[in-house]
């Protein structure tokens, strides 16, 4: 419950804080229209950080998938950790 009430404070507000995770800086978009924050200097994917809270490690060759299609629906029920190929088969047979 904690953990799923700090990922909608995250995705709703531009900064937050917690212990566990430490500071996430500035939200906003990529230029394919993703949603992204800054940590440490560095530009990265509210997906992947979601995706990795709630489901841990993301393998290397892997990526995340937004099932609905929907790049800024960053629920965890909607984001599916899938290998690239697998990822590009999604997207190019339009499952």
């Amino acid at each position: 419950m904690f953990k799923k009430i700090i990922l909608l404070v995250f995705l709703l507000f531009i900064t937050i804080v917690d212990s566990r995770w430490g500071h996430y800086g500035r939200t906003g978009y990529s230029n394919s229209g993703y949603k992204t924050y800054r940590h440490n200097g560095k530009t990265n994917y509210v997906h992947r950080l979601v995706a990795t809270k709630a489901y841990g490690k993301i393998p290397k060759g892997h990526e995340v998938h937004h099932k609905n299609r929907i790049k800024t629906d960053n629920r965890p029920q909607n984001l599916q950790v899938v290998s690239k190929a697998q990822h590009m088969a999604i997207h190019t047979k339009g499952l």
